[in-house]
């Protein structure tokens, strides 16, 4: 699905993380006041972002898996504006909840991680609120825990391995926040898929 869909998965996320890394930018670049406002926008944006770029993701693969030619950029980010509360919600009970667990103990989180992976693919899908997707999602990956939450590992250290490397790099802002613009705008989608 990832190469199939490179092209518009790239670019979409693409849209979403130029914005980001723009608003970074002119932050980085002017006074106090206007700084702090955009460095407030950004910061909506770095959390509101993502939760976009996913659900957009997610309805461009249901569109191919349905048989349809995907629909045009615009398109797929307005079925994903429409859920974007839950959305939110979703993400919030996700990280909130596996974090919990992680705390408890580390098994219990991991597999909380597991089995609400598809909580967002459920809320953009089907619709459910965050409650539901939750049970939605575990009954979904029932019986495939331990595969997917490989896959998610292995999602993860692909993922988070560039970001980490150009956070403890020496480089400028602006090459700092070029490279992080690009390297969210190709794994955005493979976490998404």
């Amino acid at each position: 699905v990832y190469r199939l869909l490179f092209p518009r998965s790239v670019t979409t996320a693409a849209v979403v993380y130029a914005a980001i890394a723009v608003l970074q930018l002119g932050q980085h670049s002017t006074s106090s006041g206007l700084s702090a406002f955009l460095g407030l926008v950004a910061s909506l944006g770095l959390f509101a972002g993502p939760l976009l770029v996913q659900g957009a993701l997610v309805e461009l693969v249901r569109s191919v898996h349905e048989g349809r030619t995907p629909e045009r950029i615009r398109s797929i980010f307005g079925v994903s504006r429409k859920r974007f509360w839950p959305l939110v919600w979703t993400s919030l009970y996700y990280t909130f909840g596996v974090l919990l667990r992680l705390l408890l103990l580390v098994v219990p989180g991991l597999i909380a991680a597991a089995r609400w992976s598809l909580m967002v693919p459920v809320v953009v899908l089907e619709g459910q609120g965050a409650s539901a997707a939750r049970a939605r999602s575990s009954q979904l990956v029932q019986g495939q825990t331990g595969r997917v939450l490989g896959c998610l590992a292995v999602s993860y250290v692909v993922t988070l391995a560039p970001s980490v490397a150009v956070l403890l790099s020496d480089l400028g802002f602006g090459t700092a926040t070029f490279l992080d613009f690009a390297i969210a705008s190709r794994t955005a989608p493979l976490t998404a898929h």
